[in-house]
């Protein structure tokens, strides 16, 4: 039975038996999205549906994980990390991307990337806003401290006559108190306020465990809301009310890992975007160069 193969080029070439096809698809001459069909039908088929060749495949494979280098290797396993699922053969194709290269993503712009942000920065005060109302309730009471009474014996002193005092004869004249002058150089006497040092702050250590726990909370929000977003829907609600979503460099789906590694990245060199946005000619910001992403419309139009 003899077979004909189109290459990528578009050219026939055949008709070949059985053997040569094994041999073409071991060297890899023949991939799994190549088309081949029988010389008595005119339909075509994927290299793949072809029962006798899977033999082939599956050496071709071997073969091709043999003669990857160290960096290719462990490109390949970071991709898997972030990616979240291995590429099988039949996705390692030109072909093989979400939308099937069928329309043409435009970048989204830079009024696009910022209206978003700001719509999402609304979402994440409102849940700041419940985080500091609880961190509100936990505050604890004030003390007030009662108002101090003076000493009731000491005023009882102060007013007290002087008993000691010995009564002078009758008929004796009463001298004149001779007022004393008061040194020049005396001091004038120093308030109370003056002279007691400032209260020192009171260190409260629930206070501070309040704090951080609540401040630790809402990082965690912030990453689980555009990680989860990100690597389920692809857009945040922002992205999504402005007509923009993200996706891999290649437009295929993007996954938790990578979801999480373009967070990060955005809030360390997010303040960057401007700049790169209009710098750049393929309009991707540095934390989407990073993690393999580009940020596009939803909206497309068709391929010329």
């Amino acid at each position: 039975m003899k077979y004909i193969v189109k290459g990528d080029d578009e050219k026939e070439y055949g008709p070949v038996d059985e053997e040569t096809l094994r041999k073409w698809t071991e060297a890899g001459r023949i991939l799994p999205h190549t088309q081949v069909r029988n010389t008595l039908i005119r339909k075509w088929n994927k290299a793949t549906d072809f029962d006798f060749l899977k033999p082939a495949f599956a050496l071709q494979q071997t073969r091709v994980e043999e003669e990857k280098n160290p960096v290719e290797k462990f490109s390949e396993r970071l991709n898997i990390i972030i990616g979240g699922r291995k590429k099988t053969p039949e996705t390692l194709t030109p072909y093989a991307t979400a939308f099937k290269n069928k329309y043409v993503h435009d970048p989204a712009t830079l009024g696009q990337r910022l209206s978003a942000m700001a719509f999402d920065l609304l979402v994440l005060l409102f849940f700041g806003f419940i985080l500091l109302l609880s961190f509100a309730q936990s505050l604890p009471p004030p003390k007030i401290e009662p108002p101090k009474l003076p000493d009731a014996t000491v005023q009882q002193d102060a007013k007290a006559p002087d008993k000691t005092a010995v009564p002078a004869p009758a008929g004796t004249p009463v001298a004149a108190p001779v007022p004393t002058p008061a040194p020049a150089s005396a001091p004038a006497p120093e308030t109370a306020t003056a002279i007691a040092p400032a209260a020192p702050i009171a260190n409260n250590p629930e206070l501070n465990a309040s704090f951080k726990k609540h401040c630790c909370i809402f990082v965690i929000g912030v990453l689980l809301y555009y990680g989860i977003s990100l690597g389920l829907f692809a857009q945040t609600f922002g992205m999504w009310f402005w007509g923009i979503m993200i996706s891999c460099s290649n437009l295929e789906e993007v996954y938790m890992g990578r979801a999480y590694l373009f967070t990060v990245l955005m809030f360390i060199l997010g303040i960057l975007t401007p700049i790169m946005v209009l710098v750049n000619p393929y309009k991707r910001a540095l934390h989407e160069m990073l993690s393999g992403t580009m940020m596009i419309k939803i909206a497309a139009r068709p391929k010329a």
